[in-house]
């Protein structure tokens, strides 16, 4: 489980936590751009390199654009103004939110995959940096 920004994110539910506790799926696609900006949050991740790592074939720039911006609806975001995920013109994208592991106890976990999370969103996160496996 990761804050990040004001969110929640359970991997391994593919989760999306609002603050408002409201749970959103992740689409299999979502998740693993979401999963690859994490793992890359401290450089800009390119168009390219996308392509290679998340779609694993050849797409144009539209399915990219569509799912980014797929992505920062579930946080949210606005990408002229953006609080989780900047875009670098011609050069591409990186999550600028705090990333944060949280403790998450089994409780927390049954209420997420039954959809309520209201009593359990943690309200600080741990000070453990964010560290994924490749």
């Amino acid at each position: 489980m990761y804050q990040i920004g004001k969110y929640l994110f359970d991997e391994g539910v593919a989760h999306l936590i609002s603050p408002d506790n409201e749970v959103e799926e992740l689409s299999p696609l979502t998740y693993r751009l979401l999963m690859y900006l994490m793992q890359h949050q401290a450089r800009l991740v390119s168009k390219r390199e996308l392509i290679t790592y998340v779609w694993k074939h050849e797409v144009s720039d539209s399915p990219i654009n569509k799912s980014m911006s797929i992505l920062r609806t579930h946080f949210c975001d606005n990408a002229q103004h953006p609080q989780y995920i900047v875009t670098r013109r011609r050069l591409g994208y990186r999550i600028v939110a705090m990333i944060q592991k949280v403790p998450c106890d089994l409780n927390m976990e049954s209420d997420i995959k039954h959809g309520s999370v209201s009593s359990h969103t943690p309200s600080t996160a741990l000070n453990n940096s964010i560290k994924l496996d490749k």
